[in-house]
């Protein structure tokens, strides 16, 4: 038997032969080696490169074999070097609507927090106080808190948001005005203190049984480290929101990237939709929503058709700004989200994030949902 897909290397890595097939959600830069960078991954975790990319490596020793599925996200210390946190869930395609289908999914899921002190090499839980199914979809790091002592967010899909105060050690879950819909994707913390959360539809499964009932996402805020939160009125209406950015130069300006209308069956399963009275498009308004005034106030920025996963905010370029979508393109805006052009090169369907490369800002990485990953200059046409 022969691989196709990658090519094996002397020193045990593995370079790819271009059939990438994989989800990925981010690229992350280690602070003190400009060689070493990671990707997170469906399907087979956490991968890292100790050459910019040209070779790479799987990394999941110490990771619970429930877990291991998926890496959703990492984050490195910026000031203790090989001190990494990683986010793990046993679920893989979240948020996508098929894999709340199930009423029991909340009590089949699994996942947590792990930490790494040697660079990503080895793996140990850091989940006290959370449990072993706590399917974790993003990190974030305050690093205005202590090293060593470190303040940590999580975002758990089946139960909300997580807070430590102890280096990622012990964690206690913040859901202080968040409504029943805890399905927590994405947290975002910006230079202010502010931080935003992003909730996934769901289905509500009244009695435990399916049906065709939901729950709208939602976003929200809190000025308080997670002591209190606040839902924001993005919209009248259904939402699907997925990403939110923030200025670097003026962190009162967040962007908020959202997906467009899906079908019911989409979130509930076709079988159920036909079985209580057919499927139906449920009306979301897409693209990127832009807000002035820290969250108050938002204002739609870009086609409200498009199914947008995330923002970026170029953090070299003042006023440039980068969306992955789900309709085969990538775009750029030079005006802060004023105008956008398409990216030449890219068109894979499904998208996900747009990463700046902090070793050549000139470049970006593209990651997406089943091509691996995309790198290369941002030109548009």
């Amino acid at each position: 038997m022969e691989t196709i897909y990658s090519r094996p290397q002397p020193d045990g890595t593995f370079t790819t032969n271009g059939m990438d097939v994989t989800t990925t959600y981010g690229v992350h830069f280690d602070p003190f080696d400009s060689n070493h960078i990671a990707i997170s991954y469906t399907d087979i975790g956490y991968h890292h490169s100790y050459n910019r990319g040209k070779s790479w490596e799987r990394s999941v020793t110490g990771v619970p074999s429930e877990w291991v599925n998926t890496c959703y996200w990492m984050v490195f210390d910026p000031v203790v070097k090989n001190k990494i946190w990683s986010a793990w869930s046993g679920m893989h395609d979240l948020p996508r609507g098929k894999m709340t289908r199930n009423p029991k999914w909340k009590e089949t899921a699994r996942g947590g927090i792990c930490v790494s002190e040697d660079g990503g090499k080895i793996w140990k839980p850091s989940n006290e106080g959370m449990g072993f199914d706590s399917p974790a979809t993003s990190i974030v790091l305050d690093t205005k808190s202590k090293p060593g002592n470190r303040t940590l967010y999580a975002s758990v899909y089946n139960k909300g948001v997580f807070k430590s105060t102890d280096d990622g050690k012990t964690w206690t879950l913040k859901n202080n005005g968040i409504e029943e819909n805890t399905c927590a994707f994405e947290l975002t913390l910006t230079s202010k203190g502010d931080l935003f959360l992003v909730i996934s539809p769901t289905p509500v499964h009244k009695d435990g049984e399916r049906g065709r009932e939901f729950y709208s996402g939602a976003v929200y805020k809190s000025i308080d480290g997670a002591e209190t939160w606040t839902k924001l009125n993005v919209s009248n209406g259904l939402l699907f929101p997925n990403g939110i950015e923030y200025d670097p130069a003026n962190p009162d300006r967040i962007y908020l990237a959202c997906w467009s209308d899906i079908d019911l069956s989409d979130l509930i399963g076709g079988d159920v939709a036909r079985s209580t009275g057919g499927n139906e498009k449920l009306k979301t308004p897409g693209g990127i929503f832009l807000s002035e005034d820290r969250g108050i106030t938002w204002k739609s920025i870009f086609n409200e058709k498009q199914y947008v996963y995330d923002v970026t905010a170029d953090p070299y370029h003042p006023g440039r700004l980068y969306a992955n979508t789900f309709n085969k393109a990538a775009y750029r805006s030079n005006d802060y989200g004023k105008t956008w052009k398409k990216l030449n090169g890219y068109d894979f369907h499904w998208g996900h994030r747009v990463i700046v490369d902090k070793n050549d800002p000139e470049k970006i990485y593209l990651t997406t949902y089943g091509s691996s990953v995309w790198h290369g200059s941002p030109l548009t046409e």
